[in-house]
């Protein structure tokens, strides 16, 4: 049993249903509109402010038994502490907290790319806040179970050439920049990379010459979870940053197994008929608020 505040009120009630359904009629309004390739801006969900995610994050993440360990699981952590990165500036605040408090905390990061995981341990090494607990950085990719039935245990991986700078976006061979959240694009799906083309077009650079295939250790949440002695039930955060792969994993999740406190993963990929699909699941054990034009929060049902 973890700390956590009540759910926002319009959840449950009549008039919040009402209000539910309108927030999906203008989804499905601006998926009619279209978003310009650039996936879904709005899951339909009620949408939360920052100020109360923030100070909701805290309270349920946080576990009410002090004896318990806090533990942190982020899939598709790319090199930490980044400015479109939801989950850090929340759960700084809990790490801060925990490490005062004496108290253990455990976060696991999975990245598949290494040039990424290797920017990730340097940044987290230079990290004071993240010196108070247990840190461990996880080379592997999260798949579905459609793809783990496959029994192979590595498959390819497409991501941004290590010559783009995973920090500033710097090109080693041009000299130019691309956005700097550009090697946070990584997938199974090669076709992700290329959706961002019309940024390596702007800079007179072809994508095609920047794609770098590379083979993976593949794992589902279960095995992960597993492999490093963390109960399901007892996680008190899951995030899931997988361009593309966020409805397909969370609909082989069972969550009666594996309960976080508190869910995020990103809709933006997803389309609407995997999104409803999970809407149905997480929202049997969740109630689930809009984080922002990409990311879902979810928060354990008491």
């Amino acid at each position: 049993t973890r700390q956590q505040q009540p759910p926002p009120s319009h959840c449950s009630s009549p008039g919040a249903m009402a209000k539910t359904r309108l927030h999906y009629a203008a989804f499905l309004v601006a998926l009619t509109i279209g978003t310009c390739g650039a996936g879904l801006t709005n899951s339909g969900m009620p949408k939360i402010s920052q100020k109360k995610f923030e100070k909701m994050f805290f309270s349920a993440a946080i576990p009410k038994d002090a004896s318990q360990e806090a533990t942190f699981v982020q899939i598709g952590a790319h090199v930490g502490f980044e400015a479109n990165d939801p989950l850090w500036p929340p759960l700084r605040k809990v790490l801060l907290w925990e490490t005062a408090q004496a108290r253990k905390w455990k976060w696991l990061l999975v990245e598949p790319v290494p040039a990424n995981i290797r920017e990730l341990k340097r940044n987290l090494a230079a990290n004071k806040v993240t010196q108070g607990g247990e840190i461990i950085v996880e080379n592997a990719a999260i798949a579905t179970n459609e793809m783990m039935a496959s029994g192979q245990q590595h498959l390819t991986f497409y991501a941004v050439s290590g010559d783009i700078d995973p920090i500033t976006g710097k090109d080693k061979r041009s000299g130019k920049f691309l956005p700097a959240y550009i090697s946070q694009i990584g997938s199974f799906d090669r076709e992700q990379i290329l959706k961002e083309k019309r940024s390596w077009r702007k800079v007179n650079l072809d994508v095609e010459k920047y794609i770098d295939e590379i083979q993976v250790e593949v794992l589902n949440i279960k095995d992960l979870l597993g492999r490093h002695n963390i109960s399901g039930p007892n996680v008190s955060v899951l995030m899931i940053d997988t361009e593309g792969y966020d409805c397909p994993i969370l609909k082989g999740i069972d969550l009666t197994l594996i309960r976080p406190a508190v869910l995020i993963y990103e809709y933006k990929h997803c389309s609407l008929e995997d999104l409803r699909k999970v809407h149905d699941i997480v929202s049997a054990h969740y109630e689930i608020n809009m984080l922002d034009a990409e990311n879902d929060v979810c928060w354990l049902k008491k």
